[in-house]
């Protein structure tokens, strides 16, 4: 098992060249081999164009993950009952309403729902995130979430969430 800390991020124009650099986070705080999750990139650095770049490059820096990590990871979380439906806002853009539930035997806290979004051909369009309220999640219990997707105005082709959460008095 790996604890992420770092994603180093290139971004290259058609000639292979560096044009920008930035640094991101993923969407789990703990990958076991063979798992995989979304990364969301924090800042853009010497780009004056966003768009001019051709190609990115992540590197992900990573610790094995300590026994007090391994421990506290909460696993046994579920979104159930998605919905995605517009904001009803003028100039209106989509909105997913969900629950998290906690299927364990541990309260969880601090739980973040990240939802990925692709295209028709499986590219990774954007990542958003979501805060379930209340943010302690008790075993068996179940919190509400919503993630604004502020840049659709229609279905996306296929979605996806993936969870980050700690168990509670770890």
């Amino acid at each position: 098992m790996s604890q992420a800390s770092n994603l180093v991020i290139a971004f290259l124009d058609d000639t292979g060249k560096i044009v920008g650099v930035g640094g991101g986070s993923i969407a789990a705080n703990l990958l076991i081999p063979g798992e995989r999750t979304v990364w969301r990139s924090s800042f853009f650095s010497g780009m004056t164009d966003k768009t001019a770049f051709k190609e990115v490059r992540v590197q992900a820096q990573s610790l094995v993950a300590s026994e007090a990590t391994k421990r506290m990871s909460a696993r046994d979380l579920r979104v159930v009952g998605e919905t995605i439906a517009s904001s009803g806002a003028a100039g209106s853009y989509l909105r997913v309403n969900a629950q998290l539930t906690n299927t364990g035997t541990q309260p969880t806290v601090s739980a973040v729902v990240y939802v990925a979004i692709y295209s028709v051909e499986g590219t990774l369009l954007f990542v958003e995130a979501g805060f379930p309220q209340p943010s302690q999640i008790a075993a068996g219990g179940s919190a509400p979430f919503t993630i604004n997707l502020i840049t659709l105005k229609e279905l996306p082709a296929k979605y996806e969430f993936f969870i980050a959460a700690a168990k509670s008095g770890q």
